[in-house]
């Protein structure tokens, strides 16, 4: 689970985590923010990345497919699936962790890998 200060007041605003291959959002209170599912077929193969970008917070994984060898990463956010990277064949290797950087200083996220 990934837990948020979204306005910098030191007290965690938003906790996002998985739910089945639905990735949910809640306020402390658990009052649910958003919940995105994914496709059928596709199953979490790595925690939940938070990207921070000019229109909010967006969350990334990597999935795998088992049917096809396949490995992906998907962002979602409030507004539902933001984008699916292409499938690529990841038999045998699998995933590791998600991570991003902010590259070029700029304090907005700019580069994730699996």
């Amino acid at each position: 689970p990934v837990a948020l200060d979204l306005d910098a007041d030191g007290r965690r605003d938003l906790l996002v985590a998985f739910d089945g291959r639905a990735v949910v959002a809640k306020t402390p209170e658990l009052t649910e923010r958003f919940r995105v599912a994914d496709d059928p077929g596709w199953d979490v193969a790595g925690p939940l990345a938070p990207l921070q970008r000019d229109g909010g917070w967006t969350f990334s994984y990597a999935q795998f497919n088992a049917s096809t060898g396949e490995g992906r990463v998907v962002s979602v956010g409030e507004r539902g699936v933001a984008w699916r990277s292409e499938p690529i064949i990841t038999a045998g290797s699998g995933q590791g962790y998600t991570t991003v950087d902010d590259l070029d200083g700029d304090g907005q996220d700019d580069v994730i890998g699996s």
